[in-house]
C-alpha cells in the first residue's frame, strides 16, 4: 500500500472525476447520433431528396450530413468539462420559420435516464 499524500489523493480524485465526465461526454454524444440516425420522417415537408423532413418535436431528420459529421465530432476538453454537439440552435429552439427540433434536450433526457443514480 503507497502513501499518495494530500496532493497525491487529490490529483488522483481529479484523474479520475475528468475520466468519469469524459465517459459521460462520450456517451451523450452517441446518444445525440443515435437519435439523428434514427429520426422519424414524420413532417409533411419534403427534402430535395424527396424524403419526408422531421416533424415539430422530433429529432432533425438527416439530410446532408453536416449536422451528423458535427454530431460525430468526439468530445472536446473546455475548463471544466468536455463539449460535444448535440444539435443546432436554431433547430433546438426553433426560428419564426422552423418549429422546434429538441435533440439537444432529448440527449440530455436520456443520458440523466441512462445514468440513473450518477454510476457507471
Amino acid at each position: 500500500m503507497s502513501v499518495l499524500g494530500v496532493k497525491g489523493a487529490l490529483d488522483r480524485i481529479n484523474e479520475k472525476l475528468d475520466q468519469r465526465v469524459h465517459q459521460r461526454a462520450v456517451q451523450g454524444s452517441e446518444i445525440a447520433v443515435q437519435l439523428h440516425a434514427s429520426a422519424p420522417r414524420g413532417g409533411t415537408a419534403l427534402n430535395v431528396f424527396g424524403q419526408r423532413r422531421s416533424a415539430p418535436g422530433e429529432p432533425p431528420a438527416e439530410e446532408w450530413g453536416t449536422l451528423m459529421a458535427a454530431l460525430q465530432d468526439p468530445p472536446q476538453p473546455i475548463p471544466g468539462g468536455y463539449a460535444f454537439t448535440v444539435n443546432r440552435v436554431q433547430l433546438e429552439r426553433g426560428t419564426r420559420h422552423i418549429a422546434p427540433r429538441p435533440m439537444g434536450a432529448m440527449t440530455v433526457a436520456i443520458l440523466k435516464r441512462d445514468v440513473g443514480g450518477g454510476g457507471m
